[in-house]
């Protein structure tokens, strides 16, 4: 399908998500550099580029000084923090313990990351490349792009565009979904493939589940990169979704018209 009316939304393409970031992702300088000149080829065809940024407070319930164990130390990062371990007296919280033992009783459980994208920080910012061509396509269609803060609930992280993942208010996001419906086709891009990407990509094709006309909606698979380890499960649930939704896959070297 030929269309001048297709929407980019590019997921968390931020400095500390990069090879050299604070939470580094692995590939992700390249990714950008293919995704920018995706963006240069197919400028006529996409009406519009949006983009989520990841954007945390210092005291989170995902960062380490949120946790003590039994002798006051906090978790290294990249530990995962269980309901079990809280009730063992493992890990206890530094900060609102109510809130902290409902939100892992119902996830279960909670990853430690490093400090990464906060609030008014470097890191926090798009990366230099991506946001200058995000910049000329806008100047270029005459349309600012769509901006989706996330993250700034030091109770809950917020992989996805739509909703936290702990979520008890139910609250959502609508902002972009209602842009999306005004398109063709969305693209997704961004970091990491394994989490805030898959989760978002997810979430959106949920919403539109139920909806009679929608976006067909596809991801640049050579414009992401997951997080080590994750590589396989990120692969398989893509998949199902194809399966399920017909998420499209394409590469940046496709010219959309």
């Amino acid at each position: 399908m030929k269309s001048d009316n297709i929407m980019l939304f590019v997921i968390d393409p931020q400095n500390d998500f990069m090879d050299d970031g604070a939470l580094p992702v692995a590939g992700a300088k390249k990714d950008m550099a293919r995704l920018e000149a995706f963006i240069t080829a197919n400028e006529r065809a996409i009406a519009r580029i949006g983009y989520s940024l990841d954007t945390h407070q210092p005291i989170s319930i995902f960062f380490s000084v949120w946790w003590a164990d039994q002798d006051g130390q906090s978790p290294k990062s990249y530990t995962t923090i269980t309901y079990d371990d809280v009730m063992a007296g493992r890990w206890s919280p530094r900060f609102h313990p109510d809130e902290s033992l409902q939100c892992l009783s119902q996830l279960r459980s909670i990853m430690i990351w490093a400090d990464h994208c906060l609030q008014g920080t470097p890191g926090a910012a798009v990366e230099p490349n991506i946001y200058h061509a995000i910049i000329r396509h806008s100047r270029r269609k005459g349309l600012n792009p769509l901006v989706i803060e996330k993250g700034l609930d030091p109770i809950s992280d917020m992989y996805g565009i739509v909703h936290p993942e702990y979520n008890p208010m139910n609250r959502y996001d609508d902002r972009m979904i209602n842009e999306f419906r005004k398109y063709d086709e969305v693209i997704f891009a961004g970091e990491a493939a394994s989490h805030c990407v898959l989760t978002s990509v997810k979430q959106v094709m949920v919403l539109f589940e139920q909806e009679t006309v929608k976006p067909r909606f596809s991801i640049l698979t050579d414009c992401m990169s997951p997080i080590a380890g994750f590589e396989e499960a990120t692969s398989a649930a893509f998949d199902e979704l194809a399966d399920r939704y017909g998420l499209r896959f394409l590469t940046s070297k496709a010219i959309l018209d």
